[in-house]
């Protein structure tokens, strides 16, 4: 797994990879529908409040994920402060 951040156009930036088996396409169409969950023991709730964090954010998530390669999901969020032009 590896995580990278950095800025970009204004956006905050957040990669995190994986070389794992990659996300079935049956299954990436489901991603972050409350209570939908691959896990036995899961809620379907952990990617569910993540996209609604970023969106709140004004931010925007997708993933790219081959099927016996792995995924990368990425996370932007914008550094500026639209109501004062300010950056946090």
């Amino acid at each position: 797994m590896s995580v990278s951040a950095y800025a970009q156009r204004n956006h905050a930036i957040v990669k995190i990879s994986d070389n794992g088996e990659g996300i079935p396409t049956s299954v990436q169409q489901k991603l972050g529908q409350p209570f939908y969950t691959t896990k036995e023991k899961g809620t379907g709730l952990g990617l569910m409040v993540c996209y609604n964090i970023i969106e709140q954010h004004k931010g925007k998530i997708h993933f790219v994920t081959e099927e016996g390669e792995g995924t990368t999901f990425t996370i932007e969020i914008p550094l500026e402060n639209k109501t004062n032009g300010s950056y946090f």
